[in-house]
């Protein structure tokens, strides 16, 4: 079965893969995507089949079948994340390994960064490329991470156990928090429940995030 997509750079080392359909898009990117942060320690950094995170992934989100595609609108791996998986032997190698190869070696280098999603989804490419933002732009994450590190203590704990209920690990949540506040603050506000003081201490934080991602992307313009 051939995977149809297309690869645009999009930024300096930032590139985004898109495809019709987010079944396919989900499967292409799973396995990268749960070897480079997955929230279960027996697939993050190992080398799993996907029958394995199947059911791992079925039991531990509450709904007893593998609803992954439906769960997942965006994706973003590290080039030296897909390189590390695949410089051993993948057991239950299949159409979707080999079409995320053939886009790593596609692209030539290793410290790149790549993006998911479907098409003209401006609000997840959006999402996605402040991850990549946030590895491949030193500048762009100092700020990110003081940002973080400087938001009101009760308003990062709120949006931080959200995220870790559905399905974040602690090895990206500041990456996260970042990004969310960036791109969903309206869905933050829907899902959890801020005090009015909370609700205007995000308004401020999505401001500045927004700042330091306006800025990276008018000098990615300019290149």
């Amino acid at each position: 079965m051939k995977i149809k997509y297309t690869l645009t750079e999009v930024a300096p080392k930032v590139f985004h893969v898109v495809v019709d359909d987010s079944y396919n898009l989900a499967m292409l990117f799973c396995r990268a995507q749960e070897f480079y942060e997955s929230p279960y320690k027996e697939i993050r950094g190992k080398h799993f089949t996907l029958l394995q995170f199947m059911e791992i992934y079925s039991k531990r989100c509450g709904r007893s079948s593998f609803t992954y595609a439906e769960d997942w609108a965006g994706f973003n791996v590290p080039g030296k994340a897909i390189e590390e998986l695949f410089s051993e032997p993948i057991i239950d190698f299949n159409h979707y390994d080999k079409t995320i190869y053939e886009i790593h070696k596609k692209i030539g280098i290793s410290d790149y960064y790549l993006i998911g999603s479907v098409p003209k989804d401006k609000k997840t490419i959006e999402h996605e490329t402040a991850h990549a933002f946030y590895t491949i732009d030193k500048s762009y994450k100092k700020t990110a991470l003081k940002l973080v590190n400087n938001l009101p203590k009760t308003l990062s704990l709120k949006i931080e156990k959200h995220l870790k209920a559905i399905g974040y690990s602690d090895k990206t949540m500041k990456d996260e928090l970042h990004a969310y506040i960036l791109t969903e603050p309206k869905m933050l506000k829907d899902e959890i429940k801020f005090n009015k003081k909370e609700i205007v201490q995000l308004k401020e934080a999505n401001k500045l995030f927004r700042d330091n991602f306006n800025a990276v992307v008018d000098k990615s313009a300019q290149k």
